[in-house]
Parts: C-alpha cells; sequence; structure tokens
C-alpha cells in the first residue's frame, strides 16, 4: 500500500537487530548474520542494563531502603501494564500503576517478580532471558521518544503502547496538505491552515491481531489515544446550521474527513465504508471543473464568504443537506470507533513478544510425570512429541535435526543444570499428520520446588565432504515450561505416589512399565490408551504382606457433559513389596461424546489406612 506519511516503523531497528541476535546467536544457531564489534558493545550494554532492571525491582518488598524509589515507581508501573492480575496481587494490594510508597508492596514482591519475568523467557535453552531483554530495550526505547513527565510510567500513550507491543507493523501521520482538500479549504475563505489541525500518528500491529491499530493526537505536547473524528479541528466540530454559512462549514468537515479516511483506508479496509460514505456524497454535490482559484486575493474570498454567496454548493444526486450528512458520520464515527477500541482491548494480548516472530513455532506435545528414585530424590520424565502435521510443511526438507535442551532449575528459576541431544529425523512416514516416535528426556536429583524447561530446534540437515550430518539452518523452534513442581516425599515412610503415566498398550503380553508413552492431551474413545504409576512405601502387615486398594475414577471436566455419570471401578491387591507398579488400560468406549475428560487414581493403603490421589486431564474427540 502507498499513501502520503505512510511507512514501514522505523524505530529503533538497530536495536531490534541486536535483540533478536541474542535470541539466535547465542544458541549456536547462525540464523542472521554476525554482530559487528559495535552491535557486541550494544548488546553489552543492554545486558549490563536488563541486570541493573532486575537488580533494582528485586529489593522490592525485601525490607532494604531502595535507592532510586522514583524509577522504582517508574519501573513498576510500566511493569503493570503487561503483568496479570494475580501477581498484581502478589506483590500489593495497592493500585500497582500508581504506586507512590515502596512501603505498600508486600513483602517478597521483587523475588515474586523476578520469578515472573524467568518464566517469561521464550527460548531457556539460550543464556539470557529475550524476552527481559525486549522489555529493557523497549523501556529505554520508549524513555527516550515518547516520555511524558504526568504519568506513573513517564510515558504517554505511545510509549505505553510500545512497551506492550513493541514496535508497529505500520505507521502513518495523517496529512492534511494534499491538494484535493487545500483547494477545498481556499473555496469558501475559511480561515484554517496545517496548524489547525493535531499532529497524529497512526500505528498498526496487523501481526498481531486484526484489531490491533491505535490513533494517536498531539495535546498539550503529549499524545494520548483518541478517535478519528478528534483529527478535526475544534472549528469542524460545530456550527453546522442549515445557514449557507453552516452548509459551508459543514462541507469543509466532510472534505477533512474524506482527506481523514482515504489515507486510514489505504491501511486498513475498515475505514473503506466511512471514506465511500462520504467521497459518494461530496461527488455528487461538487461542481465539475469547478475548484477555487488560490491566485485569487484573501478580500475576494472573504467578500464571497460574507456575502453567503450560494452558487458555490451544486446539488446532486442527494437532497439531504451536507449539515445533516456530516452530523450522522461524525456520531457514527465515534461509535465505530468506540467498538473498534473495545475489540482491541477485548482480543489483543495484554502484551507481544517479537522473539519467535522471525522462526515459525514447532508445536510440541508434553507430558510430565515424576517418580521417586532410590536416593529419596524425585525424577521427572518428560514424554514429547512433535504435534501431528507440525513436520509435513512446504519449507521444510525430509531429513531433519532436531536438537532437544532440558534445563533444570531450582524454585528460584537458577539453573541447575542444562542436557543437550540431537535427533535425526529421516524416513517421516507418509502423510500430512506424520509424527515422530515418542520421546523421553529426564531430569533427576530434585528434592525442592523445581522448575523443568524444553527447548526443540529444528535444523536442516546438512552434510561434509565425507557425508557426516551436521546442524545446518534452524527452521522452526519451540519451547514449553513445567514449572512450580514439588518433589514426591522421598523419606520413606508416608504413603506415596508417582504422577499418572499415558501409555498405549499394543498387547497384553507387554511388560508393566515397557509400553510406549502417550504425550497427546487428545485421544479417540477407541484408542488404548493406559496408565502407568507407582506407588512407594506401602506398609506391612503382620503377615509381611502389603494390601492396598485402587480405584479408577472417570468423569467429565467442569464445563463438560453434566449428563453423563463417572466410571469408577475399585480392584484390591495384595503384595510382598513395600513398591509397587501397576499399568491398567482405561475403557473409554462408554465416553462417546467429545469434549474433557479427567481420570483420578487414588491407592489406598489398608495396613496404615492412608489413601493418596493423582489425576490426569484428557481431551475426547
Amino acid at each position: 500500500m502507498s499513501a502520503a506519511g505512510t511507512r514501514p516503523f522505523a524505530y529503533a531497528v538497530a536495536p531490534l537487530g541486536v535483540r533478536l541476535m541474542v535470541g539466535f546467536a547465542l544458541t549456536g544457531c547462525a540464523v542472521m548474520p554476525c554482530a559487528g564489534q559495535e552491535a557486541d558493545h550494544t548488546l553489552d550494554a543492554l545486558v549490563a542494563a536488563t541486570e541493573q532492571y532486575i537488580n533494582l525491582i528485586s529489593n522490592i518488598g525485601s525490607g532494604l531502603a531502595l535507592a532510586d524509589t522514583s524509577a522504582v515507581r517508574r519501573h513498576m508501573a510500566q511493569l503493570a501494564l503487561l503483568l496479570p492480575d494475580e501477581v498484581k496481587e502478589q506483590v500489593t494490594g495497592g493500585d500497582l500503576d500508581r504506586m507512590s510508597e515502596a512501603a505498600l508492596y508486600r513483602p517478597g514482591a521483587g523475588a515474586i517478580l523476578a520469578q515472573w519475568w524467568s518464566r517469561q523467557d521464550p527460548l531457556p535453552a539460550s543464556p539470557v532471558n529475550e524476552r527481559l531483554l525486549e522489555h529493557v530495550q523497549r523501556v529505554q526505547y520508549a524513555e527516550a521518544h515518547f516520555a511524558s513527565a504526568n504519568r506513573p510510567t513517564g510515558l504517554d500513550d505511545r510509549g505505553e503502547v510500545y512497551i506492550r507491543y513493541g514496535r508497529p507493523e505500520r505507521e502513518l501521520t495523517v496529512r492534511f496538505d494534499e491538494p484535493e482538500f487545500t483547494d477545498k479549504l481556499y473555496k469558501f475563505g475559511m480561515v484554517l491552515n496545517q496548524s489547525n489541525f493535531p499532529d497524529n500518528v497512526f500505528w498498526r500491529y496487523g501481526h498481531i491481531d486484526g484489531t490491533a491499530q491505535f490513533l494517536f493526537l498531539e495535546e498539550n505536547g503529549e499524545y494520548r489515544i483518541a478517535g478519528t473524528t478528534e483529527l478535526l479541528p475544534r472549528a469542524l466540530r460545530a456550527g453546522f446550521t442549515p445557514q449557507i454559512r453552516g452548509q459551508r462549514r459543514a462541507e469543509m468537515a466532510l472534505a477533512a474527513m474524506r482527506t481523514i479516511y482515504r489515507q486510514l483506508a489505504a491501511e486498513d479496509p475498515v475505514f473503506l465504508e466511512r471514506y465511500s460514505e462520504v467521497d459518494n456524497y461530496l461527488a455528487d454535490h461538487e461542481a465539475p471543473g469547478r475548484v477555487a482559484a488560490r491566485v485569487l486575493g484573501e478580500s475576494f474570498r472573504r467578500i464571497v464568504l460574507d456575502q453567503d454567496d450560494d452558487t458555490e454548493l451544486q446539488p446532486g444526486g442527494s437532497e439531504r443537506p451536507a449539515s445533516e450528512v456530516v452530523q450522522s458520520v461524525i456520531t457514527s464515527s465515534k461509535v465505530k470507533d468506540d467498538l473498534m477500541a473495545y475489540q482491541r482491548d477485548l482480543l489483543m494480548p495484554a502484551t507481544y513478544t517479537e522473539v519467535h516472530r522471525t522462526l515459525p513455532p514447532l508445536p510440541v506435545a508434553v507430558r510430565p510425570a515424576r517418580f521417586l528414585d532410590t536416593d529419596g530424590s524425585t525424577r521427572t520424565e518428560l514424554y514429547w512429541s512433535t504435534e501431528p502435521g507440525a513436520l509435513r510443511k512446504k519449507d521444510l526438507d525430509e531429513d531433519y535435526v532436531l536438537q532437544v535442551t532440558a534445563v533444570q532449575m531450582d524454585s528460584s528459576y537458577m539453573r541447575r543444570s542444562v542436557t543437550n541431544r540431537l535427533i535425526q529425523v529421516t524416513g517421516l512416514p507418509r502423510g500430512r499428520d506424520a509424527v515422530i516416535p515418542p520421546q523421553m528426556d529426564i531430569v533427576r536429583g530434585d528434592t525442592a520446588a523445581y522448575h523443568v524447561a524444553l527447548q526443540w530446534d529444528l535444523h536442516r540437515v546438512v552434510r561434509d565432504s565425507l557425508g557426516q550430518a551436521a546442524l545446518g539452518k534452524r527452521l522452526r523452534v519451540g519451547a514449553r515450561y513445567v514449572d512450580s513442581l514439588t518433589p514426591l516425599n522421598g523419606s520413606g515412610t508416608a504413603l506415596e505416589m508417582s504422577d499418572l503415566k499415558p501409555v498405549m498398550i499394543w498387547s497384553a503380553v507387554e511388560m508393566v512399565g515397557e509400553s510406549e508413552p502417550y504425550p497427546y492431551r487428545q485421544v479417540g474413545a477407541d484408542v488404548p490408551l493406559g496408565l502407568y504409576f507407582e506407588i512407594y512405601n506401602l506398609r506391612y502387615d503382620e503377615d509381611d504382606y502389603t494390601r492396598y486398594g485402587v480405584t479408577y475414577r472417570i468423569a467429565r471436566r467442569a464445563g463438560g457433559d453434566s449428563e453423563q455419570a463417572p466410571t469408577s471401578v475399585t480392584s484390591i491387591h495384595v503384595g510382598t513389596r513395600a513398591m509397587q507398579n501397576q499399568e491398567v488400560l482405561l475403557d473409554l468406549t462408554d465416553w462417546q461424546r467429545a469434549g474433557p475428560v479427567t481420570v483420578h487414581v487414588t491407592v489406598y493403603d489398608q495396613t496404615a489406612q492412608r489413601g493418596v490421589t493423582r489425576s490426569i486431564d484428557f481431551e475426547l474427540f
């Protein structure tokens, strides 16, 4: 598209290139050209600024005196634009974006914020948090270009939108110097010029959502979000009387609106209807070949206006007066602007990151399950596979290398271990829904609250002169967090149970625990789906036997079919070991109707008279 004042958004282009290299180059993937020395210095400065930012907010609520309370309040007001309500509640009981005293923050608020930022890391395999780098970079740019001394964030509306969504896809300045429009201004001697129209900028984020657009107007040195009718000078918003002077004022307002909507329609077709309505009316009433000569003197134009000479008004196909039309257009435009703002607030996310924008996502299904190891620590098994169709795309080759990174973190999201492995994917089965066999990654040794993250980088296969395969260009990336995990009770004195591991039971002769994992949430009612789990610390009775019952219960989750009664069955077991493993085939044939279901498994130690329950969710189709 082309329109006067239109251009791709140019703000912060160079820093964004540096930021993207942080996300990609540091993971060993040469997706972009290497940065030069100057860019390296910029990156170093950005990383240093990020560390300062985290240090600043981490001390909130710690009881320590804050060195710069004004900076803390400003950064917290900016962060309030991104935080979900539950995190705001944990940080303070007050209004986070209008905080005036550091004492109002709850104890440990800084630690909560630092952990929240850790969870936002979109590429856990890299040594930096790309999303946090992006935020700090946006803050730096917004404070330099969109500052406001009158807002808690220190930013005007442009700056707050920029922090939330980054650079827009398109930027437009609505201009009022088009010859067709200026001819209208001269036509009746309206005492208006360019300075009467507000400075403005229109941002469009079409890559986020179709409703993602903002019009900003300058007012008292700052920019605020506004409606399209506010682009009209005050002299063209009222005074539309039935007299000739009022009709001419109305025609001037309509000409201005035609100029506005013609330029906006070039950016978003949603404005095309408004443009057509105004343009059609004016086309019916404009005299062919009658354009006021700009060479006429000011006195002549004033005489024409003062004499109320109506010779310039040439009624066409519509008999509605301009005063009636302009009031209708202004009213309907205000309603449409309000509706667009409502839809934007409803449909747009609270924030958006561009970290993944340069690479398509790799959809991966993941199921975690915790087990106890013999040393009493918790072992976490992560079963995963690519979603059906993820590896059958036009831009992908037949053979790939899948780099898998598992990151184990403590309760504060500090890294404990990072493991990497490569999977060569060759000979995919035919069909657009082809998937690789289920995979498993394991992290061990957890005895306190912990988090796990997985990242998958899909590469092309390249071969050297000897035909050896190696990593080529990265094609797709996926990441998943399995956070806020707690270890199983490894004391050896209390009844404990592993999580439920979904498996495919293809044959009755398979060994318990050797069945293939099933990592997906969706499952058909006719699929031979089973559950594997382990029971720990069963108590012996006086005859040195363990006696326990296992109850399986299938029920619809909230929002499902409440008319279908839960299915429940209990089996009694006698054993000779304190640790037992179980595998059961689920009968889902009675659950033909699609929807969400939850399977609850309860183990009850009859000797110790204690029970423990684990649950797992599925989506039937």
